[in-house]
């Protein structure tokens, strides 16, 4: 009889204002355990060289692979049309049209890109294309190598959000979906985090930061209108641009403040926002890492996106 092998990974996932390790096991398909999560704040370049090296210095003697990820708002994202062209054609397509969407040098910034969709019968592709700035890109490399583990992969938060929300929730890729996280939490947790990515074929085809205004301690009225309209300004343009209406909405981060966006999306534009979160789907063996992991929800949401995409490979 077949029997499935856990697998383990670690992820590191750096905010303005915190650094935050998972430690996370596959058991199963679609079953997965919460072993470790550490949490260390920081307010300068010395202090959070010291909380990364102190996460790890209890694992330094055996091989670290991890991901960590980037901000929304650190990169740039376009959805650009090609000719149906092969894997080998398309990354050469890649690095000479991308000199018309990058807004600065193609030397200082490193690129990457997904095939959104493929239209045969007009012979074109959609692709979106990824730019971030190389100097981010290598520096946050050579601090994390330098702290003792070995760099898996880089991603960007929204598409770690994103494909942890279609592991557990496949069925939404058929529909064109958008998926909200809001990281900030007024007077508790800021420097996060805010975006929204709307889904169609199971791909993010439009990313959109929205922005810090929720790091301040007191968030004004106004300032839940600015988000659910930055919201919709998304969806309207998604609608625009694909002929569609965008059919589901969630939102992520904590309960208080998803119900604040929830409200206002109800009351300015009769829409309906449904909170997801994982942490039902998720095991614990450790009472103490359980606690820690609901305190901390908006923490940990791209950790375990991070996570999750190293164990489904």
């Amino acid at each position: 009889m077949f029997s499935f092998k856990p697998k383990q990974s670690t992820s590191l996932d750096i905010s303005l204002t915190s650094v935050r390790q998972l430690d996370v096991t596959k058991l199963s398909n679609k079953r997965y355990r919460i072993d470790s999560f550490k949490r260390k704040e920081f307010d300068s370049q010395p202090q959070l060289e010291k909380a990364v090296k102190d996460l790890f210095s209890e694992a330094a003697k055996k091989p670290l692979y991890a991901g960590t990820s980037v901000w929304s708002s650190t990169m740039i994202a376009r959805r650009i049309t090609l000719p149906l062209l092969d894997e080998k054609e398309l990354k050469g397509a890649i690095d000479l049209e991308a000199d018309k969407y990058i807004p600065f040098s193609l030397d200082d910034c490193l690129l990457d890109y997904y095939v959104i969709q493929e239209d045969k019968a007009k012979q074109n592709m959609e692709v979106m294309l990824i730019a971030a700035k190389r100097n981010l890109i290598a520096e946050r490399s050579r601090f994390l190598e330098s702290c003792g583990f070995n760099l898996n992969f880089i991603d960007i938060h929204p598409l770690a959000l994103t494909n942890l929300f279609l592991e557990f929730h496949p069925e939404y890729s058929a529909e064109p979906t958008a998926v909200i996280h809001l990281g900030d939490v007024p007077g508790r947790l800021k420097g996060e985090d805010n975006f929204i990515s709307i889904l169609r074929g199971g791909s993010p085809v439009v990313v959109r930061d929205l922005g810090d205004k929720l790091s301040e301690n007191e968030v004004s009225p106004e300032t839940w209108i600015q988000v659910s309209g930055q919201i919709m300004n998304a969806a309207v343009f998604y609608e625009n641009t694909f002929h569609e209406p965008v059919k589901n909405f969630l939102i992520s981060g904590d309960e208080a403040v998803c119900q604040k966006v929830v409200e206002a999306m109800k009351r300015d534009y009769q829409k309906d926002l449904n909170r997801w979160s994982v942490l039902g789907e998720l095991e614990f063996e450790n009472p103490e890492v359980k606690k820690a992991i609901e305190e901390y929800e908006p923490n940990i949401m791209v950790g375990l996106g991070l996570a999750v995409r190293r164990l489904s490979k």
